[in-house]
């Protein structure tokens, strides 16, 4: 499953696992040094500001059950913006 949203097909990335347990997983060939994901919750509280500085990132982050909202943003701005749904075991 995967959740990509608003994608600039000049900087491809996947964004996923959704829905989400326990992580989240970025793929990209494209970013530039100190690419960031920002998560929000539903009602615009960060809940991760992390830097990605690979072109595979493997998250382990514990999220809220319920949708939550990301950017992926490098120097140039926001690359790509989504929604991914969090699932608790």
């Amino acid at each position: 499953p995967l959740a990509v949203n608003n994608v600039n097909s000049e900087k491809p990335s996947i964004v996923f696992q959704n829905p989400s347990a326990n992580g989240i997983r970025i793929l990209s060939n494209t970013f530039h040094k100190d690419a960031r994901l920002k998560v929000y919750n539903q009602i615009g509280q960060p809940l991760l500001n992390t830097v990605i500085q690979s072109q595979t990132k493997n998250i382990h982050v514990n999220l809220p059950d319920g949708p939550v909202f990301y950017t992926l943003s490098d120097e140039v701005g926001i690359v790509q913006s989504g929604m991914l749904i969090s699932r608790q075991p």
